[in-house]
């Protein structure tokens, strides 16, 4: 309880042998066995009518709970897990690979149409050409 060791209660009888006298030292500790049981018995009342035990005891236990629950919940794991799996999910898209794809679809497709329109427009400047030796040969006239 005052954390005395043998040397140091040693050293208080002493001094008490000469301060109090060898005839009243018994007296003297019979004194302080009374006052300090009764100190005890006043504690552990006052501990009892608190509730003091109780409460420390649910102290103990929820800070026992709640170790035991951030150890359940180890946050970082459950962020590197989601990172990797967002990293792998942006692996497996492969954004710029795709674009590359659908530029070159798009090229493609614009060459076929650029080389349709030309084939278009010289349809049409030989159906002109034809319409016009009809139309010059019609009236007897050449075509321009």
């Amino acid at each position: 309880m005052f954390n005395i060791g043998a040397g140091e209660l040693l050293l208080i009888f002493l001094v008490a042998f000469f301060v109090v006298g060898p005839e009243d030292l018994p007296k003297v500790a019979r004194g302080i066995k009374r006052f300090m049981v009764k100190a005890q018995k006043f504690l552990r009342q006052v501990k009892s009518e608190s509730g003091w035990d109780d409460i420390v005891k649910e102290v103990t236990e929820v800070t026992e709970d709640v170790k035991s629950i951030a150890d359940d919940i180890d946050i970082n794991k459950d962020i590197k897990a989601a990172q990797k799996s967002i990293e792998k999910e942006f692996d497996n898209l492969n954004l710029k690979k795709d674009f590359e794809d659908i530029k070159k679809s798009l090229d493609a497709t614009q060459k076929e149409t650029e080389a349709f329109a030309e084939n278009i427009k010289n349809n049409i400047e030989s159906e002109n050409i034809d319409i016009e030796e009809k139309i010059a040969s019609s009236d007897g006239k050449e075509p321009n």
